[in-house]
């Protein structure tokens, strides 16, 4: 499990696999190609390899050590002790994911939450 940073660099969640997981091991997103939904089969954002986009292209989440994010990051703090996933939930039929926006040199205004 990958530790998912925020922009001050606070540890919001972790990545397993094409999972998102909340620091209570509940599972609130999941990749699919290079789209990101919600467990609603809302289209929340792109996954980057290394980072989550939002609707207005700016940077979400990212993993340590991210690369062409655009913008400086901030030192991560020290991620918790991951938890115990959940079992996930089935995934539902995604809308279909919107044009991207060109990617952002800056912060996105909204949150993987």
């Amino acid at each position: 499990m990958k530790a998912l940073f925020d922009r001050t660099g606070a540890a919001v969640g972790f990545r397993q696999g094409d999972h998102f997981i909340n620091l209570h091991g509940q599972h609130i997103a999941f990749i699919s190609g290079d789209s990101v939904f919600n467990y609603a089969g809302q289209h929340i954002g792109w996954w980057r390899g290394t980072h989550m986009r939002g609707q207005d292209g700016g940077v979400v989440v990212w993993h340590a050590g991210a690369a062409n994010l655009g913008v400086i990051a901030p030192i991560p703090a020290i991620p918790p002790i991951p938890p115990i996933p959940a079992i996930p939930p089935i995934p539902p039929i995604p809308a279909i994911a919107p044009i991207p926006p060109v990617d952002a040199f800056g912060w996105s205004a909204q949150n993987l939450f």
